[in-house]
């Protein structure tokens, strides 16, 4: 990761508070279930199994995020721009820019 942040220009840093992950994966995995999945990530064909799934969100939350946390605060005193999304309404903000 920080090879990738050293060439990047620009980084969005995507920071939701982990309950909301689960909630969001929850609701995936529900309209997966019920065949009403509209546009799987990464164009998967097959439902991940839950458990795996929250295991790498919490993984992810843990072992990953403060680093990238870290690495972001170091690019900004770098000055590359960082853009730290922090909440569902930032999110939404953010990709409505787009």
């Amino acid at each position: 990761m920080a090879a990738r942040v050293a060439r990047a220009t620009d980084i969005v840093l995507i920071d939701l508070p982990l309950w909301v992950h689960f909630w969001l994966a929850a609701e995936r995995q529900i309209a997966w279930a019920a065949g009403s999945v509209g546009g799987p990530p990464a164009g998967i064909s097959e439902m991940p199994p839950t458990k795996g799934l929250f295991e790498t969100i919490w993984e992810v939350e843990h072992n990953w995020l403060p680093q990238l946390r870290e690495l972001a605060t170091a690019a900004e005193a770098d000055g590359k721009t960082v853009v730290h999304l922090k909440s569902l309404e930032e999110l939404d903000a953010f990709t409505a820019r787009l």
